[in-house]
């Protein structure tokens, strides 16, 4: 099952690339035909993270961003930026169900640049 979850993981990071330029470029169809998976994908990702600060043996399943720079404040088995990662994801999900004119251009550079990194770091790992 945990095999299958990473499996999951590592075509989730492709799908966030895809989606993180596309909108960032402001890209119309088929480039956009994937924009209704962000709120899946984000809260997806929050799921992992409040199940790793459960339990560590999800470790696995947790974003690898937090693995990587989050070497810094431990909080039991999670770190710091795992909080701050979990708030970032929050803000992402409740601006993306509600913004007005004057936040999209930063709204898609915020969401194109935490895709990217998020998907960098997770092909990397793995």
């Amino acid at each position: 099952m945990t095999n299958f979850i990473i499996l999951i993981i590592i075509l989730l990071a492709y799908v966030k690339i895809y989606i993180g330029i596309s909108k960032f470029f402001k890209f119309k169809y088929p480039f956009n035909s994937l924009d209704t998976l962000i709120v899946p994908i984000l809260l997806f990702e929050i799921i992992t993270i409040i199940l790793f600060m459960i339990s560590p043996n999800f470790y696995n399943i947790a974003p690898a961003i937090i693995h990587f720079v989050g070497n810094s404040f431990k909080i039991l088995h999670f770190n710091f930026y795992a909080i701050i990662y979990l708030i970032i994801n929050s803000l992402l999900i409740i601006t993306n169900l509600g913004l007005s004119d004057d936040f999209i251009p930063i709204h898609n550079f915020v969401l194109l640049l935490h895709f990217i990194l998020a998907s960098i770091f997770t092909i990397r790992l793995i």
